[in-house]
């Protein structure tokens, strides 16, 4: 993580590609790496339980996550 955050700090403009480079290298080595440096676009949900999102606190909308992502580095942008 701390190559991530050095390259983060010294970037002109972070993007979605700095993030799904950086989630890349994370997952690397695990037993699910094919996921890395890959946005979501199946649906998932916070809290309830794993089987049903009846009583999910929130549940992300997964055709949105890339330009969600977008505006999160837009934010985030130096001025």
């Amino acid at each position: 993580m701390q190559p991530a955050v050095a390259a983060a700090a010294d970037a002109e403009k972070f993007t979605v590609h700095d993030i799904t480079a950086t989630h890349k290298r994370l997952m690397a080595g695990s037993s699910n790496s094919g996921i890395g440096g890959r946005i979501r676009t199946e649906q998932n949900w916070i809290g309830g339980s794993d089987y049903t999102p009846c009583s999910a606190d929130f549940m992300p909308p997964p055709e949105y996550v890339e330009e969600l992502l977008s505006d999160l580095c837009d934010a985030i942008e130096p001025e």
